[in-house]
């Protein structure tokens, strides 16, 4: 599983990898490098402003979302997938975004995750059990409500797109309705 640079999804500027540990907290920088997921490449994206946290908090993490959501999609376009639609929502949830996967043949259904460090762990790691169940929740919604326009023999599957910091990767099938 790789990372990808950001800067293929039409973005530039300088930046490098942050180091998790909050030395304010008394953690001593490391002087030996620290061990990255293979993957990891050196990437040149500006954080959008809401990241650089010039806005209030609760603005703040919607507009992040929003942003990262969209740097998601486009990664996916180049990618090789059709993006159906952006932000479903029902009474039971909200999927990110669905596409369709023409490498695959697959209808995905992708949470978009970003953290800006590991510092909390990966941000993959962020979509628990409850969140899985409600994704699918709304994914079999979605595709009852919106069978006529898919095959119905049509591959499903769960993605999740992580951003981390700068890079970018598709975790396929994450999850699925058997876990």
């Amino acid at each position: 599983m790789t990372y990808h640079s950001k800067q293929d999804c039409g973005n530039s500027a300088g930046g490098e990898n942050e180091n998790p540990r909050n030395e304010a907290e008394g953690h001593e920088p490391s002087s030996a490098p620290r061990n990255k997921p293979a993957g990891y490449e050196h990437s040149s994206v500006p954080r959008n402003k809401a990241a650089q946290g010039k806005e209030p908090a609760a603005r703040n993490k919607r507009k992040t979302g929003a942003y990262y959501e969209a740097v998601a999609a486009r990664f996916l376009e180049l990618q090789g997938y059709r993006v159906i639609e952006r932000n479903f929502r029902c009474r039971t949830g909200e999927i990110d975004i669905i596409a369709l996967d023409k490498t695959d043949h697959a209808l995905c259904f992708v949470e978009v995750k970003y953290r800006s460090s590991i510092k909390y762990g990966y941000p993959g790691e962020a979509v628990g059990a409850a969140k899985q169940r409600s994704i699918i929740g709304v994914s079999q919604y979605y595709m009852l409500t919106h069978r006529r326009d898919f095959r119905p023999d049509i591959r499903v599957r769960y993605d999740v797109v992580e951003i981390l910091g700068d890079k970018i990767r598709i975790l396929k099938n994450a999850f699925g309705a058997g876990y």
